[in-house]
């Protein structure tokens, strides 16, 4: 097992979020209307700090954006 830490991922030139299904739909918009640092989703916290970060959601997960 390879594990990698927040701060290694940050440095990447591109950061990828792929989220699909109903299921999601709630976490998103959680995530899109509360503060940083009151997520309880580590990963929603991981942004390029000299990159791009990009989300892709399907129409289902997008549902309450």
């Amino acid at each position: 097992r390879i594990s990698k830490t927040a701060k290694l991922i940050e440095q990447a030139k591109r950061i990828t979020y792929l989220v699909t299904g109903e299921s999601k739909a709630d976490i998103l918009k959680e995530i899109q209307t509360t503060p940083v640092d009151n997520l309880p989703y580590p990963a929603a916290k991981i942004k390029a700090k000299n990159g791009v970060t990009e989300w892709y959601l399907d129409k289902a997960a997008a549902r309450l954006l």
